[in-house]
C-alpha cells in the first residue's frame, strides 16, 4: 500500500499534448480562385458553340488479358457463356467451336446498363449516365427524370454550367431511401440551383421537334401539362445484364430488376 501523501490538484504540473506541425503551404484561395476560372471559361466556350470533348477510352488488347491471366495462373478464355446447370457451362469460342467448363462456384460480373422509359423515343436530345458525361455542349434547359443522387449530381453540374434544369420524381421525394429530415436540407439548397423541383409526377409522351424535346407530364391527380427542352437526362437505375445467361438452368432466383 502506497501511503505517500497525494498531491493536491491545485499543484499538480499540467502535461501539455499540443504537438507542433509545418503550417500547410496550400494556398487555398488561389486554388479555389483557379477551379473557378476554369469552370467559368468552360462555360464560355460552350455557351459560344465550340464542342468539346471530354471522353478518355482505355482499350485492352486481347493479348494483354491473355499475358495477364498466365502471369496469375489463370486459363483466360474468351467467348459468350451459357449456364447448363448450377455448376456447368458452356462457352461459345469466337471460332464457333464450343467448350464446356465444370465448378464449384461462379461470378456473375456482366455488368449492368441503364433502365429506359417507353415513353421516350431513339434521339441524341435523350441523355443517360453514361451519354451525359460526354459533355458536348451545354443545353439552355434540360429535363431531369429521377431524383436520385446520381441524376442529381451531373444535374446540378449542367444547371452549374449555365443549364435551366427541372427535375421530377415519380415517388413522393427526391432521394428515395435517405432520412427525410436530410433530404429537406438538400431539397431546400437544390430548390435554388434548379428551375423547378417537382415529386409524383410522371412523363406519358415524348416527342422530338425541330428545337429540342416536347414532353406530356401528369401529375398524381391525373392533370397533364407539356413543356419543351432541349435535352432530356433519364436517371432512373440501372439493371443488371443477367439476361441471356441461362440462369433459368441454374438455381438462381431474378428478381423484376434482374
Amino acid at each position: 500500500v502506497d501511503n505517500s501523501p497525494v498531491e493536491p490538484w491545485s499543484e499538480r504540473k499540467s502535461i501539455s499534448t499540443e504537438r507542433t506541425f509545418e503550417q500547410d503551404s496550400t494556398d487555398v484561395a488561389k486554388m479555389r480562385s483557379i477551379l473557378v476560372a476554369m469552370a467559368e471559361n468552360l462555360s464560355y466556350q460552350l455557351r459560344s458553340g465550340n464542342k468539346l470533348t471530354a471522353c478518355v477510352t482505355l482499350k485492352i488488347r486481347y493479348s494483354d488479358f491473355q499475358t495477364y491471366s498466365k502471369q496469375r495462373k489463370i486459363d483466360f478464355i474468351q467467348g459468350k457463356a451459357t449456364f447448363l446447370a448450377s455448376r456447368t457451362v458452356t462457352i461459345k469460342r469466337p471460332d464457333g467451336s464450343h467448350q464446356t467448363i465444370s465448378f464449384d462456384n461462379a461470378i456473375i460480373a456482366t455488368g449492368s446498363r441503364v433502365n429506359s422509359l417507353p415513353a421516350l423515343p431513339d434521339s441524341p436530345r435523350i441523355l443517360d449516365s453514361t451519354s451525359a458525361l460526354k459533355l458536348i455542349d451545354i443545353p439552355k434547359t434540360m429535363l431531369l427524370i429521377g431524383g436520385g443522387y446520381i441524376g442529381l449530381e451531373l444535374g446540378t453540374a449542367y444547371a452549374r454550367l449555365g443549364s435551366t434544369v427541372d427535375v421530377i420524381e415519380i415517388l413522393p421525394q427526391i432521394l428515395t431511401g435517405a432520412d427525410r429530415d436530410l433530404v429537406q436540407i438538400a431539397e431546400k439548397k437544390m430548390k435554388t440551383i434548379f428551375g423547378s423541383i417537382s415529386v409524383e409526377i410522371k412523363i406519358t409522351k415524348a416527342e422530338e421537334t425541330n428545337t429540342g424535346m416536347k414532353v406530356t407530364l401528369e401529375d398524381k391527380n391525373g392533370k397533364s401539362s407539356s413543356k419543351e427542352y432541349e435535352k432530356v437526362f433519364v436517371a432512373i437505375g440501372r439493371r443488371p445484364n443477367s439476361d441471356n445467361l441461362g440462369l433459368e438452368n441454374t438455381k438462381v432466383k431474378i428478381t423484376k430488376q434482374g
